[in-house]
């Protein structure tokens, strides 16, 4: 009994451990940001200011706790999956450079045709409208949330900037150097930036 318990968790061990994960990270302080508004369409969140959204965004006090230590914990662990990092900035501005390094991690090729069909489907106003990646529906009809926006809002880079005061933006700049000090991933603040 005890050896096909163990049998059966060493399998799903192998298993978990042959998986291809893909990690998207962007920058936190347009996570924050999209977060907001996520959290105001679907009403996940009680708070309707940024301020008091923010602060709770610092805290880890959001769904899926703290931004800070969900990428810390997956990129110190990286040794132990088959994990492509992958910014959500770089897909935006060079999205078939992007889908080169999802085809060269999965040991994908395709055709010239079949990477620009993709390109078009994938580019943000694209996904904004289809269903299969815009889960408006999904949220009202498994968790019977009505949306009250795109569930795919801007997807911009830097709209930030748009949200917070020079304090605020200063306030989190510091808890970014604090916290993610060393961490070897770089960040693009603002669509300009290289």
């Amino acid at each position: 009994m005890i050896e096909n318990i163990l049998n059966e968790r060493f399998r799903n061990i192998e298993y978990f451990l042959s998986l291809q994960i893909i990690y998207i990270y962007r920058n936190p302080k347009d996570v924050m940001c999209s977060y907001f508004h996520f959290s105001k369409n679907v009403t996940l969140q009680v708070t309707s200011s940024f301020e008091e959204f923010m602060e709770q965004f610092l805290e880890g006090k959001v769904l899926g706790s703290l931004w800070f230590d969900h990428i810390k914990g997956w990129y110190e662990h990286k040794s132990l999956f088959n994990i492509q990092f992958l910014m959500y900035e770089e897909m935006k501005k060079d999205l078939k450079g992007s889908l080169s390094k999802v085809c060269k991690f999965l040991g994908k090729e395709l055709s010239e045709e079949e990477m620009d069909a993709i390109v078009r489907q994938a580019t943000f106003q694209n996904m904004k409208y289809d269903p299969r990646a815009n889960y408006k529906n999904i949220i009202k009809t498994r968790y019977g949330l009505e949306a009250k926006g795109h569930f795919l809002r801007k997807g911009t880079i830097g709209d930030w900037k748009n949200h917070m005061t020079v304090e605020q933006n200063e306030r989190f700049d510091k808890i970014f150097q604090r916290k993610m000090k060393d961490f070897p991933l770089k960040f693009i603040w603002d669509m300009n930036e290289e």
